[in-house]
């Protein structure tokens, strides 16, 4: 299963660079609220597939990057990619 958290975030300050990003999530997570069907799940996955009887079961996190990228990170990992 994949799932991704619908909230921004950063591991530095420069979130605060995105303020209409932050809204943006936070408007959809309140509209599945108001909907009745929270949109912000994928922390449950691990627990539903237990309950649904599922063993052995590898939950592996990875961030993923919107915006430019660092250079060094684009050279360092080969899965980065940038267009310019």
């Amino acid at each position: 299963m994949v799932g991704n958290p619908l909230r921004a975030f950063a591991d530095d300050d420069t979130i605060n660079n995105s303020p209409n990003v932050v809204k943006w999530c936070d408007l959809l997570n309140e509209a599945g609220e108001k909907f009745g069907k929270s949109v912000n799940v994928n922390h449950l996955y691990k627990g539903w597939m237990q309950d649904a009887g599922f063993q052995n079961i590898k939950e592996e996190i990875y961030k993923v990057y919107i915006g430019l990228l660092p250079d060094l990170m684009v050279k360092t990992n080969p899965y980065c990619t940038r267009s310019r």
